[in-house]
């Protein structure tokens, strides 16, 4: 019977930028579909015990590592550098990522260090830019709209941008490279506990968060290290 009318309350935890784009709408199409679920929404930039706060799934992004979870890719998560046309046009050129020191980045504040953008070729080299602009945040959201709206370059989760890429309102620089401020990225992530593995509510909410992200996922990219793959 839970199988076919799924019921109670699940707690859901999310990055604050890719809940906001992503979750919050799929939570109202969600509840509107299951009337007998609830659901309690948290949303920060926390790495959160789950056990402790008593959260089924929590959306998590970047590098993993607690083999007490159990993880489900979501999609890949690549971060580019990018900027509106008008401010390319009205900006030095930019041919090689030593070229970001003298343009104004806007970056994430995660430390009170010196912000480093991280570049890795194909050939396995990396080149460290030291970067900095006239905003710098710890909100993601805050960051994209600034991009977006022509302030200084950005840089951003792919998928965050998809959008304004595809319609020309942004341009992608330095496709040649995967680039990072910290560790690169290996994608977004429906983590929950072993626990909570056989929930109806939990299998169903995942199962409409796979749905959300339409890019193809690259099998043969690694789970993060202590991540079982769901059974």
């Amino acid at each position: 019977a839970l199988q076919r009318s799924p019921s109670g309350t699940l707690r859901v935890h999310s990055r604050i930028l890719v809940g906001q784009l992503y979750v919050v709408p799929m939570v109202t199409r969600f509840l509107m579909r299951y009337p007998d679920i609830r659901i309690e929404l948290l949303m920060s930039n926390d790495t959160v015990d789950l056990a402790e706060h008593n959260i089924d799934v929590d959306v998590r992004i970047g590098t993993l590592a607690d083999s007490s979870l159990i993880a489900r890719r979501l999609t890949l998560s690549e971060r580019i550098v990018c900027a509106t046309p008008g401010y390319l046009a009205r900006s030095a050129p930019i041919r090689r990522p030593e070229d970001l020191a003298a343009h104004n980045c806007l970056t994430y504040h995660f430390n009170m260090g010196r912000v480093q953008w991280r570049f890795l070729d194909s050939q396995g080299r990396t080149t460290d830019v030291g970067v900095s602009g006239s905003l710098r945040s710890d909100h993601g959201p805050a960051l994209r709209a600034a991009t977006i709206a022509g302030l200084g370059l950005g840089l951003l989760p792919d998928w965050s941008v998809r959008a304004e890429l595809n319609g020309g309102q942004l341009v992608r620089l330095f496709p040649e490279y995967r680039v990072s401020f910290m560790e690169f990225d290996y994608g977004i992530y429906a983590v929950y506990q072993r626990n909570r593995h056989m929930s109806a509510k939990v299998r169903l909410f995942v199962d409409h968060l796979v749905q959300l992200f339409d890019t193809p996922h690259d099998e043969s990219a690694p789970t993060p290290a202590g991540y079982p793959a769901p059974g």
